[in-house]
């Protein structure tokens, strides 16, 4: 059973992080937009970068909102807001929009390795490989789709809220949450399935894809071309590592251990202390491999740490 001091750390957890994150995601924006057009290679892909920065600092922010916990009674699963978002219905949203990134994360993944394997391996027109780029739509539909399902079974009035009532602790009571029995509600079921199938399809799509992309780049003849796609590359891989290891194992970890009767309660209260860290840490990898022509990194912190120096000094 969670205790204060969990939830203590929790709350503290996705507050470090959130700001991590959202100085991280505005470095990396500041970066792109303080270079020249021409200094990029792929276009496509650095606006990719730029949506997935704004949509990492949306994420960190109902992270703050939701903190979420996940708790398991019996044989039922519950969502709890232990974040700053207190309100219940409110905070029952903020807990269906962290389910949304969680798929969200999942698919864009699988579907950025389709775009690169289209473009690398597929694609030699520009104009083709540009129209790839709409499998965005896609994924955020399926994403939505899903949220919405599990939103929908896990949904609860008032007196369905977690409290004492239901058998669990008093410290509980009167918190946001998102609770139904797992064997008594087969939309759940099926939202768990559902999460299990699109997570192992978009594991296979990414092995197959990943394959594929390293024997053509190993194939590449143009050096300059190679160089660019491995270090695109080499961003893609991080931005899919990070989300599998902080966010989609312990959540099939959380949803699969009630399945075959198995509560170990510190454990699942503490998974989801990972979950705030993903876009804190995405952004200082792609900063890290974002190295392009002739850009240095060390220029851009430079001129910014000028320009803020100017402005404090104006300002007083």
């Amino acid at each position: 059973m969670a205790s204060d001091v969990i939830r203590t750390v929790a709350l503290v957890n996705s507050l470090t992080a959130t700001t991590i994150s959202i100085v991280a995601n505005i470095s990396v924006i500041a970066f792109i937009a303080t270079q020249r057009r021409s200094s990029f290679k792929g276009h496509n892909y650095i606006y990719t970068i730029l949506y997935i920065a704004f949509v990492h600092i949306i994420y960190s922010i109902n992270q703050v909102l939701a903190a979420p916990m996940i708790h398991i009674h019996t044989d039922e699963l519950i969502f709890v807001n232990n974040g700053v978002l207190q309100h219940e219905t409110a905070g029952q949203v903020s807990l269906c929009i962290f389910s949304f990134f969680v798929i969200y994360s999942v698919l864009f993944c699988s579907t950025q390795f389709i775009i690169k394997y289209f473009i690398i391996c597929r694609f030699n027109n520009r104009n083709r490989s540009d129209k790839i780029y709409s499998l965005h739509i896609v994924t955020f539909l399926i994403a939505f789709s899903w949220s919405f399902l599990l939103g929908w079974a896990l949904w609860d009035s008032r007196e369905h809220n977690v409290k004492e009532g239901h058998g669990l602790d008093a410290e509980f009571a009167g918190k946001p949450s998102l609770d139904s029995s797992i064997r008594e509600n087969p939309a759940l079921v099926v939202a768990i399935f559902l999460l299990f199938f699109l997570v192992l399809v978009s594991l296979l799509v990414m092995i197959f894809c990943s394959r594929r992309i390293t024997l053509t780049l190993k194939n590449l003849r143009s050096d300059k071309s190679k160089n660019i796609q491995i270090r695109m590359y080499k961003i893609l891989l991080a931005e899919t590592v990070l989300p599998l290891m902080l966010i989609h194992l312990p959540l099939l970890a959380s949803c699969f251990l009630p399945l075959i009767n198995l509560h170990v309660d510190i454990i699942l209260d503490s998974l989801p202390l990972l979950y705030a860290w993903y876009p804190a840490l995405d952004p200082l990898v792609v900063l890290w491999n974002l190295k392009m022509k002739d850009i240095k990194m060390k220029k851009f912190y430079k001129r910014s740490t000028t320009v803020l120096a100017v402005a404090v000094v104006t300002s007083a």
